[in-house]
């Protein structure tokens, strides 16, 4: 059966921002027919393409019940937890994707490659073998001096962050799933809708990384 959803807009409200920040997405869906359950989101952080061990849920959110006609909302996420990223994977390139499920049932998700960079050209060149994703320099607060101009502080604020992070929404990768809308529906007429779900992860952040380089190659060109 054709989809009752349909996901019309994803606008990532904080891009760039800091590693450390929440992600914010406004969210616009159209509803085709009324549906008596909840929708459920589910925003995830995608660090490594050979294993879904270190993938990350960062939240879940529960839309519902809806009615038919277009929607909109916000979802708010936390940043990933560091500690859970093995080292040499925090800096460089990340999926996130957005997934949707309908009484279980996963049917569409959205991906977007994401590039972790430090800010300072120095970190740039000379990348620390222990990534720093901090939010301030610490040692900036101890040289503050009460004195200081507002233009001098406004200026040191745009330095206050190690690591930026950026989601690439122009290229954006959508994969869908038929599901069971109601619980009439034959069900040998669907496939399981998460069955090749890490395998999905796993050539997804591939890809990625694969244009990714690309990009970057085209750039210095």
């Amino acid at each position: 059966m054709a989809s009752r959803v349909n996901i019309c807009q994803v606008n990532i409200l904080n891009n760039p921002a800091e590693f450390t920040s929440k992600f914010n997405l406004e969210i616009t869906f159209e509803l085709f027919e009324y549906l008596p359950k909840d929708l459920e989101w589910e925003l995830v952080y995608v660090r490594s393409g050979t294993s879904s061990e270190y993938d990350q849920v960062l939240d879940s959110a529960l839309v519902g019940p809806v009615p038919e006609g277009r929607h909109k909302f916000v979802f708010d996420a936390p940043c990933p937890n560091v500690a859970k990223i093995p080292t040499e994977d925090i800096v460089g390139v990340s999926v996130l994707l957005l997934r949707c499920k309908y009484n279980e049932q996963e049917f569409i998700n959205l991906g977007w490659f994401v590039s972790n960079e430090y800010v300072d050209e120095e970190l740039k060149e000379n990348p620390p073998a222990q990534p720093l994703v901090d939010k301030v320099f610490y040692y900036c607060a101890q040289k503050i001096r009460k004195n200081c101009s507002k233009k001098f502080l406004d200026s040191l604020c745009n330095l206050l962050f190690y690591l930026i992070r950026k989601v690439e929404i122009d290229d954006l990768r959508v994969t869908t799933h038929s599901i069971k809308w109601i619980e009439e529906e034959a069900a040998d007429e669907f496939p399981e809708a998460n069955e090749s779900v890490g395998h999905f992860f796993s050539f997804l952040l591939f890809d990625f990384r694969k244009s990714y380089r690309n990009f970057l190659l085209l750039k210095k060109l």
